[in-house]
């Protein structure tokens, strides 16, 4: 696997509350590439730019670097 794709599902129309599923997405994203071998790219698709702000805010709070894109 080279590049993982993570869509922020249920957090739109579902009403998830984006604030609880970044979080455990994130996390489940970190524990699948402790298992696994490196992949050059994950993307996390986020649907409206809310969406977009709390994956950065989660990210940063992680000091995990990332590029919009």
């Amino acid at each position: 696997i080279k590049t993982i794709a993570f869509p922020a599902l249920s957090v739109g129309q579902y009403g998830f509350p984006v604030d609880q599923a970044t979080p455990i997405a994130v996390s489940t994203v970190m524990e699948f590439l402790a298992d696994e071998q490196p992949v050059s790219e994950i993307r996390f698709v986020c649907f409206t730019i809310n969406i977009v702000t709390v994956y950065e805010q989660e990210l940063q709070h992680r000091g995990i670097q990332y590029t919009r894109k």
